[in-house]
């Protein structure tokens, strides 16, 4: 998942540390989860907590907790690692015992604002090994239902609201990547 770019503000490159081991990762204006099944489609909640907590549902298991602040305008996006941006569920989620109808796969956030995020999963413990066995078994792997998240993201701090750069002309933006004005434009 991903923050939306907003026009004006230089796109972040740095990306996340995949030699870590961590089944979460966070890096500026995204939060990665490595999913025990390389074929699948998650089902994935979002959602905005006064304060986290231990969910009241079975199965569920935390994978872990990150810091994350938006760089910039605090639109998360859900994607997946090749197939774009995600589409609403077809059903509703069992989340914690209550039913969590489809939505929109984004979450607003405020800007100004740091976050705590914690990452839960279901399913994730066997996932790998029921994709396996539908392949062993000459069946359809399932594509649906192998692994769910919610992802809770709890306010921890405040922060100054990233602001877009401002505005440069053709002739700023060529001197900056050439180091003088081109030919045709100086004086």
């Amino acid at each position: 998942m991903g923050e939306a770019v907003v026009e004006g503000f230089e796109p972040y490159e740095e990306g996340p540390d995949f030699t870590s081991e961590r089944v979460v990762l966070s890096s500026a204006g995204c939060i990665r989860i490595v999913s025990r099944v390389q074929d699948h489609e998650a089902r994935v909640a979002l959602a905005l907590s006064e304060s986290p907590g231990v969910p009241g549902g079975e199965g569920w298991e935390l994978l872990d907790s990150v810091s994350y602040r938006p760089v910039y305008g605090g639109l998360l996006e859900v994607w997946g690692p090749t197939s774009g941006a995600a589409s609403p569920a077809a059903s509703p989620m069992e989340v914690w015992g209550q039913a969590v109808a489809p939505g929109e796969p984004v979450l607003e956030l405020d800007p100004g604002s740091t976050y705590r995020v914690q990452v839960w999963a279901k399913g994730r413990h066997d996932s790998a090994e029921r994709f396996d066995a539908a392949l062993r078994a000459g069946t359809d792997a399932p594509q649906q239902g192998l692994e769910s998240y919610v992802i809770v993201f709890t306010s921890d701090g405040d922060q100054e609201s990233p602001r877009p750069r401002p505005a440069t002309t053709r002739l700023e933006r060529s001197t900056a990547r050439l180091g003088k004005p081109p030919l045709n434009m100086r004086g």
